[in-house]
């Protein structure tokens, strides 16, 4: 990631974020629609994201809700009020799905976009303590199928090895 300069205080800025399992690409606009910065960030370089929005004041960030969501959020948070930070629902996000020109690059583009034109149909973001509760019962619940899994395995090869 190359330096940019500090935006000004108060001037906002729109980042959309392409994000990937293991990498992310982003785009930030001006106000105007401008596009002030692009690139990429590899995930094992989590400090990448939070110098993208330290950089500037008013900075506004979008991207859509995956499996993995919580661990680019958390980070983004600590650095940008909630607020501002956007989680684009995929499924009615339908001009990216729908693009022509189907890249990494045009998808970051487009989400800054339609946060700047406030056309984002974002998805509720439960609180940190919500977010913790629930990720420990997820665990939970896959523990449980796993067992279950396992015990009807074991069962089943002890009745097959019984005939």
């Amino acid at each position: 990631m190359k330096r940019q300069p500090v935006q000004p205080a108060g001037v906002p800025t729109f980042s959309g974020i392409d994000y990937h399992k293991a990498y992310s690409v982003y785009c930030v606009l001006d106000a105007q629609g401008s596009n002030l910065e692009r690139g990429g960030i590899d995930h094992a370089r989590p400090e990448d994201f939070r110098t993208l929005v330290r950089r500037r004041a008013g900075c506004h960030v979008v991207f859509e809700a995956s499996m993995n969501w919580h661990w680019l959020f958390e980070i983004l948070e600590r650095e940008v009020p909630s607020e501002r930070i956007v989680l684009a629902n995929p499924f009615k996000t339908r001009i990216i799905a729908e693009a022509q020109i189907k890249t990494d690059k045009v998808d970051a583009r487009i989400l800054a976009d339609l946060l700047r034109g406030r056309l984002v149909s974002s998805v509720h973001i439960a609180g940190r303590e919500t977010r913790q509760i629930r990720e420990v019962l997820r665990q939970r619940c896959f523990s449980s199928a796993s067992a279950r899994c396992c015990a009807i395995a074991f069962i089943g090869s002890l009745a097959a090895s019984t005939k």
